[in-house]
């Protein structure tokens, strides 16, 4: 049968995509320092436009905002809200959630010792 054949490349499409997507995260410059976390959402929404359709436009809004936390990847309704929660909360709906990290030009960032 052919079935196993095809359900193993879709499995190993779904893994490369996986993978090409979190090293895509690591090198944007809006995720630098977020922490990533599966099964996961961060409470409340933020105020004001919230809904984005990609990860790299929620990050960059997110930036920019006060009331931001993080993003959560609805995958009910396939797209990335900005959160005002600091903490991850586990997820019923296999949600996924970016906590927010430091990043140049942020207000009340530590410095690094050397």
């Amino acid at each position: 049968m052919r079935l196993p054949c095809i359900l193993g490349a879709i499995l190993l499409l779904v893994a490369v995509t996986a993978a090409a997507d979190t090293e895509a995260e690591r090198r944007h410059p809006y995720l630098r320092g977020w922490r990533r976390r599966n099964n996961s959402y961060l409470g409340g929404y933020t105020g004001g436009r919230r809904f984005y359709g990609n990860l790299f436009q929620a990050a960059r809004a997110c930036a920019r905002r006060r009331d931001c936390g993080g993003i959560t990847w609805e995958q009910r309704h396939h797209r990335y809200s900005l959160r005002r929660g600091r903490g991850f909360r586990r997820s019923p709906s296999r949600e996924v959630s970016w906590l927010r990290g430091p990043y140049p030009g942020r207000r009340g960032r530590r410095e690094v010792e050397t």
